[in-house]
């Protein structure tokens, strides 16, 4: 029996893959090495005196790998095929663990073609993928290509030139291959290593706490520590960053004045000058402190008239409006607003526009009154409450504008992100007449809801899981021939089709006999910004009278 040893392959910091026979055969392909493209001599370059500080606690600078690429839909091949089969095991490295779902696959592909695909197995030890791989014996001579595909990232990640297909063997243990971390993205393909130094004055005290930033246009490419190589992520040959360093020890950021241009045949090591600027007294040659940058403010203006284009309409008031709204949040990637409401002034905490993005870049500002936002992602992670009675409805709204675009006004629309859901029931005349009275219903449940998602600003909701059930009556009531709704108010749902198993369990009691129906609700459609009003009405073939 030949023996299946384990295969580490790293998409992170080092993308290990280790590899070998299997236990019967001592043949092997020399090793295979991913090489990163050469980086060229360590030039240096130093960044002329001046910068710009703002008050700041700690940032939480870091690449967003969030990408567009939809799930691709791999299959197995045809068992009958091929004649041949291998082993692969996969072992995704640590760094990738944060963005790993049980949505992720990896797939071998040879000529084009899928020859093996795994979802994900999760153990103690990591992140693992076992694929069997199909092939021929003797025809197949070319290298296979890794293709893997991130759900949370929404990146498809291709790495060609992996290994030969070798029948009967298993991917093993017996050497290390190193391949960098977002090779083959097709957000970043490009990637430079960069050593950041600090020379002249220095307007603080460094501290371990102490980070680089650098910044394209307001989104954050790469972050270290002085000293210390790190990874600056491009899309272009050719880019011009702004670099920001955050003192602990002062509490703030010093933002560069003097942009930097990357390409593949530049430096590798940036030199900053933190002297405050290059004027100096001709009295006494000494450093001229820079003057504080004014403190550019954002506003925020709520629009007040799109609110009903989706037709939401609540006389009992469960649905928000933009008049009952009385806070929300709002982000730009990882910075956090707080909007309260004051005399119908909405104000912002903190006041400050994004410190790192030039006056006339456009950024996009996403608010939200529910859930918990993500970055890298620009999503919000949204679960409906349990409590039926304690459902809110979920607003949204984005605005990609610049600060000299509009002097730091953000303008907001919002809109309904879930579906409002009024459930209404009676009984039929035909049950009632046949009952002599009206039907006694001592409970209601809406079960096997889908009652989890994340909203993407972009493309909408997405990853929508969850099953959970909701009550909708806590007493007894009577029924009758006119339509009732129930005393939980509005449900708000995510926007779902309702599949198998979703429906009405009703409790009832009929001659002194409690009994129970079911009533299918599967293929109901809900949608976002829409408001439905289902009518079930309970007749004899659901309400059993013996």
């Amino acid at each position: 029996m030949k023996q299946i040893r384990t295969i580490i392959l790293t998409f992170a910091t080092a993308f290990t893959i280790m590899w070998g026979c299997s236990k019967d055969s001592d043949e092997r392909e020399p090793e295979y090495n991913f090489t990163a493209p050469e980086q060229p001599s360590k030039d240096s370059v130093e960044i002329e005196p001046g910068y710009t500080f703002t008050a700041s606690e700690q940032p939480s600078w870091q690449v967003d790998w969030t990408w567009h690429d939809e799930a691709p839909g791999w299959q197995n091949p045809d068992p009958n095929k091929y004649e041949s089969r291998m082993y692969v095991i996969l072992k995704l490295d640590y760094e990738y663990e944060a963005y790993s779902t049980d949505q992720d696959s990896i797939a071998l592909f040879m000529n084009d073609e899928c020859r093996g695909v795994s979802g994900r197995t999760v153990n103690d030890n990591g992140i693992y993928f076992l694929i069997m791989v199909a092939g021929d014996n003797g025809t197949d001579n070319g290298k296979m290509e890794i293709r893997y595909y991130c759900a949370k990232m929404k990146q498809l990640f291709i790495m060609p030139g992996f290994h030969s297909f070798v029948p009967s063997h298993t991917i093993g243990d017996t050497y290390d291959q190193s391949f960098p971390f977002g090779s083959g993205s097709p957000k970043y393909p490009l990637f430079k290593n960069v050593t950041v130094q600090i020379q002249g004055d220095l307007p603080f005290s460094p501290q371990d706490q102490d980070m680089i930033g650098v910044f394209v246009n307001g989104e954050c490419r790469g972050t270290g520590l002085i000293g210390e190589e790190f990874t600056i992520w491009r899309q272009e040959n050719e880019e011009t960053v702004q670099i920001c360093y955050y003192s602990s020890a002062n509490a703030g950021i010093y933002t560069l004045k003097t942009p930097v241009t990357l390409n593949d045949e530049t430096y590798h090591v940036i030199n900053i000058n933190f002297n405050s600027c290059a004027c100096s007294n001709d009295d006494n040659d000494t450093q001229l402190q820079a003057a504080p940058a004014p403190v550019r403010k954002i506003s925020i203006e709520v629009i007040e008239d799109t609110m009903d284009t989706k037709g939401i309409v609540d006389t009992r008031g469960s649905v928000i409006n933009t008049s009952s709204l009385t806070a929300f949040s709002m982000n730009y990637h990882a910075t956090k607003y707080v909007l309260s409401k004051n005399n119908n002034v909405w104000t912002p905490d903190p006041i400050e526009w994004p410190y790192e993005v030039a006056d006339d870049t456009p950024i996009p500002f996403h608010a939200y009154n529910g859930g918990e936002y993500q970055y890298p992602g620009d999503y919000i992670s949204f679960t409906i409450d349990e409590n039926a009675d304690k459902h809110k409805d979920l607003l949204v709204a984005t605005d990609t504008v610049s600060y000299s675009a509009n002097n730091g006004k953000v303008s907001l629309a919002f809109d309904h992100a879930c579906a409002a859901v009024d459930l209404q029931i009676c009984i039929t005349t035909t049950l009632r007449n046949a009952l002599g009275t009206d039907l006694t219903i001592d409970g209601v449940t809406l079960v096997n809801v889908k009652n989890h998602g994340n909203y993407y600003y972009s493309t909408g909701w997405s990853d929508i899981s969850g099953s959970t059930y909701y009550t909708l009556t806590t007493s007894s009531f009577s029924l009758g021939t006119e339509l009732q709704t129930f005393n939980c108010g509005t449900l708000f749902l995510i926007p779902q089709t309702f599949g198998e198993g979703t429906g009405l369990s009703i409790d009832y009691t009929v001659n002194g006999n409690q009994k129970n129906t079911f009533v299918s609700m599967k293929g109901y459609q809900l949608e976002a910004g829409n408001r439905y009003t289902p009518n079930i009405r309970l007749g004899t073939s659901y309400i059993k009278l013996n």
